[in-house]
């Protein structure tokens, strides 16, 4: 939103999805569970493909490291809009977002990449 998170109001979430509140309130009890609802599925949208990667017993370490750094550029790709949107909240108006955004992408990414490390580490490539 132009306003940042942190100075926008569900009445704005409102009218630019035309939704009614009970609705919105129905899905999100308040403005915290839309910005975790937002994370969570832009989250679930892009860590499949990365986990099929990791999980692919044919790929070697190095095979894996670009396969997944293949398969987020290929989301991307494929996810302009995503992209777009996680481009406008990036901004510096928008901290909190940012913040729980690069926390969920820790919390998914860094076990993953640890795997393919670790795995690197025991072929002795690493």
């Amino acid at each position: 939103h132009d306003k940042g998170y942190e100075r926008m109001t569900i009445e704005d979430v409102l009218a630019k999805v035309q939704m009614s509140k009970g609705a919105l309130y129905h899905y999100f009890g308040s403005k915290q569970a839309l910005l975790e609802g937002i994370v969570d599925a832009m989250t679930e949208g892009a860590t499949p493909p990365l986990e099929a990667v990791v999980a692919d017993p044919s790929l070697d370490a190095i095979a894996k490291l670009h396969a997944y750094f293949g398969a987020s550029a290929a989301w991307k790709a494929d996810n302009p809009a995503a992209v777009s949107i996680l481009m406008t909240l990036w901004r510096d108006e928008n901290a909190l977002f940012r913040q729980k955004l690069a926390k969920e992408s820790m919390r998914t990414s860094v076990p993953m990449l640890e795997a393919v490390i670790r795995q690197g580490c025991d072929e002795g490539v690493f």
